[in-house]
């Protein structure tokens, strides 16, 4: 029992670090993107609000900063979860406890 379970462990482990490989690009897009976006959000805070234009912009920039946080956050889930194209371990979902 305490065999298969390192042995499964160490399955589950290897499969997630190479999951982590393979979207190590939306990781780094992610960390980076969440700085513009952040970066964004303080600058549009110092949006005045003199003529109609810069009222459309106080509006549509949270919006346009949700919309970028969403799709970051999509996108890595996305390229994590993506099945293994030649995958040589077993699934997660293949292992039986007990």
């Amino acid at each position: 029992m305490t065999i298969r379970f390192f042995t499964d462990t160490r399955i589950l482990l290897a499969s997630f670090f190479h999951r982590v490989v393979r979207a190590w690009g939306w990781f780094v897009l992610q960390f980076v993107g969440l700085s513009v976006l952040v970066l964004s959000g303080l600058a549009w805070t110092r949006i005045s609000e003199k003529h109609w234009i810069q009222v459309v912009l106080t509006l549509a920039i949270p919006i346009l900063i949700a919309a970028g946080f969403l799709f970051l956050q999509a996108g890595t889930i996305r390229s994590f979860l993506r099945p293994l194209a030649a995958d040589p371990l077993p699934r997660a979902g293949s292992i039986r406890c007990g």
